[in-house]
């Protein structure tokens, strides 16, 4: 049986480390168990999430994983997890994500953005 997220309750936005250097390689939202999460992406991963995990594993590392948001209400998962793919990349972060069809560096900041009422 397949998981699916529920329809009410809460999750969280995370970020999947590199723990050669500390830095944070992609933002993601959860409601599963960060564990099980994190399983997901070493069973499905997008090409470039592959190869930094083959490169992880190279050296015997795996991704490590850190809640950047907690307790957020499921119907506000997707606005907090762009605000932070959004302030990763202003900062400069190179992340894997990959959004609109591109890396996450290459798409416009603005996209990310939750429209505000009335825009």
């Amino acid at each position: 049986m397949r998981w699916t997220r529920p329809p009410v309750g809460t999750g969280r936005v995370y970020a999947l480390v590199d723990p050669r250097d500390g830095e944070t390689r992609y933002i993601g939202q959860s409601v599963q168990p960060l564990g099980v999460r994190l399983g997901g992406h070493r069973k499905h991963p997008s090409p470039r999430m592959r190869q930094w995990l083959d490169e992880l594993h190279v050296h015997g590392l795996r991704p490590q994983i850190t809640v950047v948001r907690d307790r957020v209400p499921y119907a506000e998962l997707d606005s907090a997890e762009r605000e932070e793919i959004a302030a990763a990349v202003h900062q400069g972060k190179e992340l894997l994500n990959v959004m609109f069809g591109r890396p996450a560096v290459q798409a416009q900041p603005e996209r990310l953005k939750r429209p505000k009422a009335g825009d």
